[in-house]
């Protein structure tokens, strides 16, 4: 599912769900009460893993969806009142599937998630048209949970690698075209994983995750 929070603290907000296999989006006040609730039916049930709220106020929901017996990368786009825009199946990518996903300054969108246990950016058009993809390899098993565009316009992405007997947190910089620019995997012997990426206001960066201890907690 996706939380997604306009600006303002006193600003509504939008959850964006799966229920029962369709994609389903609530709107809250700031005291919490339902503004109204919208579920897109369909004959092909969808697993939302991430979302954004466009710059235009429409709301941007990505995860996958079964194509008969195939898990399909997919993007569906809704007004604001919860109305179908448009809908995209990225049947090239094979199983890719999305953990985040946020618009670009030029109006499109960048994603990161997994592609054949690698970590891979897609970038995709403004029309929801597939642009291009990268994968990057670093281990056995590599995935992206977070992307921002950069002031140079490129990206940077956090996720994490596997390591031994153990995954490490991911950091790496991108281009403008997804190239790599830099690498940073942290080591450590217990269970690392960056969540979510800050860029500051002098062009640096603050990675965000857990840790999860030796007797299985997370931090």
């Amino acid at each position: 599912w996706a939380l997604d929070f306009p600006k303002g603290t006193r600003s509504p907000f939008i959850v964006g769900s799966s229920k029962f296999g369709f994609p389903n989006f609530r709107k809250i006040d700031a005291l919490g009460n339902s503004i109204w609730e919208k579920t897109y039916e369909s004959d092909t049930s969808h697993i939302i893993k991430t979302g954004t709220v466009c710059s235009d106020g429409n709301y941007l929901l990505a995860g996958y969806s079964w194509i008969g017996s195939d898990a399909v990368f997919s993007i569906l786009k809704f007004d604001v009142e919860g109305n179908l825009i448009w809908k995209k199946y990225y049947s090239q990518l094979g199983g890719g599937t999305p953990f985040t996903i946020s618009e670009t300054s030029a109006g499109g969108f960048i994603a990161s998630g997994r592609l054949n246990s690698k970590v891979a950016l897609f970038k995709i058009s403004p029309e929801g048209d597939l642009d291009w993809t990268k994968n990057y390899e670093f281990s056995t098993f590599d995935n992206g949970f977070t992307v921002q565009q950069t002031s140079d316009g490129g990206y940077i992405v956090g996720g994490v690698t596997s390591g031994i007997n153990s995954f490490l947190p991911l950091v790496f910089k991108t281009d403008s075209l997804g190239n790599g620019e830099w690498t940073k995997i942290l080591s450590g012997n217990a269970l690392h994983h960056v969540s979510n990426i800050i860029l500051t206001s002098d062009e640096n960066f603050v990675a965000v995750g857990a840790l999860q201890t030796f007797w299985g907690s997370s931090q």
